[in-house]
């Protein structure tokens, strides 16, 4: 179980997470914008811990990159109590 310092440092698991997700398919930052409807700005933003996606942007994320529910569930639970 991680400790985080603030919500900041949360979020930055999130920002790693995407990151990661979006390399280890090979995919760039433009590709990946395109298909979630965002500018590259934007998601490197999010992959930098800079701004944030929405909760329905997050849902679309996680529906883009096929993940599980359980996948979800853990990374929740590594950012902590569910919530990020």
């Amino acid at each position: 179980w991680m400790r985080f310092n603030n919500e900041e440092d949360a979020w930055m698991v999130f920002a790693r997470w995407l990151t990661k997700k979006r390399k280890d398919r090979s995919y760039t930052q433009d590709f990946v914008a395109r298909q979630l409807g965002i500018t590259r700005q934007t998601l490197s933003k999010w992959e930098t811990g800079l701004s944030r996606p929405s909760y329905e942007m997050l849902q679309k994320i996680f529906r883009f990159y096929d993940c599980s529910q359980k996948e979800v569930a853990e990374l929740f639970k590594t950012i902590g109590n569910g919530k990020m």
